[in-house]
């Protein structure tokens, strides 16, 4: 009576946040962002350095 079709309906999901890739995808952003903020520090330098116009710089 009861086929494995249809007990697969009524099993419990895991939470979005503990699935694998979810994870993956998040570190990959955090990552992305934590570059970005790493660098952004040493704009005011290059720009003196290598004397261009700070509008140019980004």
């Amino acid at each position: 009576m009861n086929s494995p079709e249809n007990n697969s309906q009524f099993e419990r999901q895991r939470p979005v946040y503990l699935e694998i890739n979810f994870q993956i995808i998040c570190a990959v952003v955090l990552i992305a962002v934590i570059g970005v903020y790493s660098v952004t520090p040493a704009f005011p330098k290059l720009v003196k350095d290598l004397n261009i116009n700070p509008k140019n710089l980004g």
